[in-house]
């Protein structure tokens, strides 16, 4: 028999803030089987998850390559989390 696979878009994006560490771990909490999430790249290399290209969600419409990851960091999405 084939087992179905459910995997959560960037965590769980129905209950808080997606792409967030609290919505990846309300996501294992359910027993989702894999979390699917985007990266990019910040200005110095440095890993960030973010699905879009800008943080224009998040009030800063900015490309995530143009800010250092110090820039990022200090940045809060809307339940006061960081970008991950």
């Amino acid at each position: 028999m084939n087992k179905t696979f459910i995997w959560g878009h960037r965590g769980t994006g129905f209950i808080g803030t997606q792409n967030t560490l609290s919505s990846f771990q309300n996501a294992i909490d359910m027993g989702i089987d894999g979390i699917k999430t985007e990266i990019k790249l910040s200005k110095e290399g440095e890993v960030v998850l973010c699905y879009y290209n800008t943080l224009k969600k998040n009030g800063e419409d900015v490309p995530i390559q143009d800010l250092t990851i110090e820039e990022i960091k200090k940045l809060k999405l809307e339940n006061n989390e960081s970008i991950p």
